[in-house]
């Protein structure tokens, strides 16, 4: 029998996940408006990623196991926080160029 909990989020994970949604929900739900575009969160699969990032898969997957990139799975599916991954990326460019000089 496969070990299924090594594909599933951590309870944190979930947490956040359904936190966000209700939260969101809520908000919409008083107001009767939907968040501004800006507020709201964006989520990439691992081919759009690659497409933003102009790599391939193969240096993608070669990032997430690195711990470059940080990810989420939700079962088989892998997403990425935009947000995050870009900040995560700016701030090791920053490490990156300081260990340069």
């Amino acid at each position: 029998m496969e070990n299924q909990n090594s594909s599933m989020p951590n309870i944190e994970e979930l947490k956040l996940i359904i936190s966000e949604a209700l939260n969101e929900h809520e908000l919409t739900k008083l107001t009767g408006k939907q968040l501004p575009e800006q507020s709201q969160k964006i989520f990439l699969t691992r081919k759009q990623l690659c497409e933003k990032l102009n790599i391939s898969l193969p240096t993608l997957w070669k990032h997430m196991k690195q711990g470059i990139l940080p990810y989420v799975r939700i079962g088989r599916k892998i997403i990425f926080d935009e947000e995050i991954v870009f900040k995560t990326l700016e701030e090791n460019q920053k490490k990156l160029n300081f260990s340069n000089r």
